[in-house]
């Protein structure tokens, strides 16, 4: 079998990375009692998209596309407690702001600082 010119560069480009997939799997799987000290990834949805959170080693978590694998944007914690991760993108609108809110089991999103949060997805996988 033959492959496209575009499907093999994509191919070659995501394996040469090292680029994880998100499984199907993982965006179902759910560990309860996973506090913000104990989990490595998030899986959120809404009635138009998916997407998913990995920590890295350093502590920053990965925006990742689903499924793909590919990292869309990076944040840094800024605040953790037992049922909640705070995070921000100081790149983006002087500080994009994120909460995986635990409790809820929703991602709350503020898309500059004064501005207020909203529940931009559902939190549909955690471990």
């Amino acid at each position: 079998m033959k492959r496209s010119g575009l499907a093999f560069l994509l191919c070659t480009c995501a394996c040469a990375a090292q680029v994880p997939p998100v499984r199907a799997f993982e965006m179902t799987r759910w560990t309860y009692g996973a506090t913000s000290q104990s989990v490595s990834f998030i899986g959120g949805a809404n009635e138009t998209e998916s997407t998913a959170f990995r920590l890295r080693e350093d502590g920053t978590w990965d925006e990742v596309a689903v499924p793909s694998g590919e990292t869309r944007f990076t944040f840094r914690v800024t605040k953790q407690e037992p049922g909640a991760i705070y995070l921000t993108d100081p790149g983006r609108n002087d500080g994009l702001s994120l909460v995986f809110n635990l409790e809820r089991r929703v991602i709350e999103l503020q898309e500059a600082p004064g501005r207020e949060y909203y529940d931009r997805y559902v939190i549909v996988a955690l471990h």
